[in-house]
């Protein structure tokens, strides 16, 4: 199973580091292109001509290839500014959503593991004073049932790994969508 964890206020400050780098090499960028692009040859010989030719052109390509990296650099840094505010409305969203919800209205999904599809009152509780119980003590306890039919312990199971735990995060996430939409604060 992944895990998504952001910080917003860590993105907004790489996303501003990011745009000082980005106007740092633009300057640099800018203040060498009259120097490197326009090489006189610095005699008429054909030699001359031909390494301020070939200079020139090195030059030439690297504004260019430089002109490339800006525009990448610029889209990364709206990139990451957007998902920075996409994640930040997220958290005051659900924020809003949790506090909106009564003490009544608050419980907690527990989900067993291979060997325990359907966790018992003793699990829960345990589950329930080993993390809960310290900040979250006045939500509801609520088991959901998984897939995995003690598979591998007994090979009874008709459901792959990968099918379980797939099945498993469907149940979860539609007993989440369903709380919530009730109107009940999910843990």
């Amino acid at each position: 199973m992944s895990f998504v964890i952001t910080e917003p206020d860590a993105m907004a400050t790489a996303a501003d580091e990011l745009q000082g780098i980005g106007s740092s090499l633009q300057a640099t960028n800018a203040a060498v292109a009259g120097p490197t692009t326009g090489v006189l040859p610095p005699a008429t010989d054909s030699v001359s001509v031909r390494v301020a030719t070939m200079l020139d052109a090195h030059a030439q390509q690297y504004q260019a290839l430089s002109a490339q990296a800006e525009l990448f650099h610029n889209q990364f840094v709206e990139t990451l500014i957007t998902a920075k505010n996409a994640y930040a409305q997220t958290e005051a969203t659900n924020a809003a959503a949790m506090q909106s919800s009564t003490g009544t209205d608050k419980i907690a999904l527990i989900m067993g593991g291979t060997g325990n599809p359907s966790p018992d009152l003793k699990y829960m509780t345990s589950i329930q004073q080993a993390y809960l119980a310290q900040n979250y003590s006045d939500y509801t306890l609520v088991s959901l049932r998984t897939p995995e039919q003690f598979w591998p312990i007994t090979g009874l199971g008709s459901e792959t790994f990968g099918k379980s735990v797939y099945q498993g995060m469907a149940t979860l996430n539609s007993a989440i969508l369903t709380q919530t939409a009730a109107g009940r604060a999910c843990r």
